[in-house]
C-alpha cells in the first residue's frame, strides 16, 4: 500500500471527515464516560482522537504510519495495533474505526484491544453496501481500500467473536439515504 502523508489523506478524504467524525464519534461517546481514557487503534490522521478530546475524552491516536500521525493535535504513538506497549487494561475503552480491513491480523489487533482495554468498539464498512463499493473505487483513495478485504455483517460479528469478545450492542449506521454503510460492535 503507498504510503501519503497526513496533508494528503486529509484532502483526499476532506468532505467525509467533517461530515463523519462527528457522527461516529457520537457512537464512541454514547458508550463512555467523558474523562475516561480511550486508545484509538488504526487512528490514520487521528481526528477521532482530537474531536473526543476536545469533547472531553482522553484519547491517544496510534497508527503504524508515522506520516499519518504527524501534525496531529493529540498524543500519538506510532506501532502496529497487533502488539502495543501498553499494560493490561490500561485503558477504559478502545476503538478502531474502519481499521480491521486494513490489518494483516485483524485477530490479533482485536485481542490486543481486549487485553488493553476495558470496553472495545469496533467500526467497519458493510462491504454490500452500494455507497461502500463506490467510495472504493474513488481513484484519490482508492489505495486505502480493497473490498476483499471488508466484512459483511455476519463475517464481521464473526470475527469479532473469534477474538474472544462478547458483542454488548450491535447497530447498523446509515449514511445519508444509504442503509447499513457501517456496523458497529460494542464488546466487553
Amino acid at each position: 500500500m503507498k504510503s501519503i502523508t497526513r496533508k494528503e489523506h486529509i484532502k483526499n478524504a476532506g468532505f467525509f471527515y467533517n461530515y463523519s467524525t462527528p457522527r461516529k464519534s457520537k457512537y464512541i461517546s454514547d458508550h463512555a464516560v467523558p474523562g475516561s481514557k480511550g486508545i484509538d487503534i488504526g487512528a490514520g490522521c487521528g481526528q477521532y482522537a482530537e474531536y473526543l478530546n476536545n469533547i472531553g475524552y482522553e484519547v491517544t491516536a496510534l497508527d503504524q504510519n508515522k506520516n499519518l500521525l504527524d501534525g496531529a493535535k493529540c498524543k500519538t504513538i506510532v506501532c502496529s495495533g497487533e502488539k502495543t506497549p501498553f499494560e493490561d487494561n490500561e485503558f477504559d475503552f478502545s476503538m478502531a474505526i474502519c481499521t480491521l480491513h486494513h490489518c494483516r491480523d485483524p485477530l490479533a489487533v482485536l485481542r490486543e484491544m481486549k487485553r488493553i482495554s476495558r470496553k472495545v468498539m469496533v467500526q467497519e464498512p458493510n462491504k454490500r453496501n452500494l455507497l461502500v463499493r463506490s467510495f472504493s473505487t474513488l481513484t484519490p483513495i482508492r489505495h486505502t481500500e480493497d473490498l476483499s478485504a471488508h466484512y459483511d455483517k455476519n463475517e464481521f460479528k464473526n470475527i469479532v467473536k473469534k477474538s474472544g469478545l462478547s458483542i454488548d450492542q450491535f447497530y447498523s449506521q446509515d449514511v445519508f439515504f444509504y442503509p447499513d454503510v457501517y456496523y458497529w460492535a460494542i464488546c466487553s
